[in-house]
């Protein structure tokens, strides 16, 4: 069996073991991490290295920042925290959980609490599934 099969089954085992969705959620973003970049393998297989850890690495930031009551964590923030849990290089090589090129300046929750919203910043759905 190979690192990479190796990697996938122990995060569908934990996935599976955890009552906790937050932790399965980091397992699914985990998997598609192993499924973009395989050689990553070896970094979830890691001694020691657990969900329920990287879990915990994201609900730290998640609590530092949070503002008042409520907290977010942006998909290239959760995939910058993960990556540095397993130990994985992270930048603009990577791709999020939306497919879409992670650590390019994508402002990230507190940023994004500060800026006006502008029409610019709404999308139109229509055109982007024009053609499909």
């Amino acid at each position: 069996m190979s690192d990479y099969d190796r990697a996938v089954d122990r995060l569908r085992d934990e996935m599976a073991k955890t009552k906790n969705d937050a932790v399965r959620t980091v397992g699914e973003m985990m998997t598609m991490v192993l499924f973009q970049y395989p050689g990553h393998a070896d970094a979830v297989l890691g001694e020691g290295k657990t969900l329920q850890g990287a879990y915990e690495a994201m609900y730290e930031y998640a609590k530092k920042n949070k503002k008042g009551n409520s907290c977010c964590v942006p998909p290239d923030k959760a995939l910058e925290i993960l990556c540095g849990y397993y130990g994985i290089e992270y930048g603009p090589h990577m791709f999020n959980a939306f497919g879409t090129p992670a650590a390019t300046g994508t402002p990230h929750a507190e940023e994004q609490a500060t800026k006006p919203q502008t029409p610019e910043d709404d999308f139109d759905l229509d055109a982007m599934l024009e053609g499909l």
